[in-house]
């Protein structure tokens, strides 16, 4: 699902009550709380759907598949794990 399907969803759930203007307003809002808590190191927990902590990876030394060693700097990722929910519903659907 893209972001403009997932506006289009939004709206189609509030039925006549939102704009495509404020469904894409309130989209935009929700991704930036959440990018920023992850940013900030906050877990992101969302109870029976899905988690995101983010992670440290440690700097490595790699291979290209040339032979070349490469060095891969330390950077944050962020882990996503599927919550109970989540899992039932994928498991259930054909």
């Amino acid at each position: 699902m893209t972001k403009a399907e997932l506006v289009q969803k939004y709206m189609e759930q509030r039925a006549e009550t939102v704009t495509k203007a404020q469904a894409e307003r309130d989209v935009n809002a929700f991704l930036e709380i959440i990018t920023d808590a992850a940013a900030s190191g906050d877990d992101v927990i969302f109870t029976g759907y899905f988690a995101m902590k983010r992670v440290q990876r440690k700097e490595r030394t790699t291979t290209t598949p040339q032979g070349e060693k490469v060095h891969v700097p330390a950077r944050y990722a962020v882990k996503f794990s599927a919550g109970k929910k989540l899992l039932e519903k994928l498991n259930s659907a054909e």
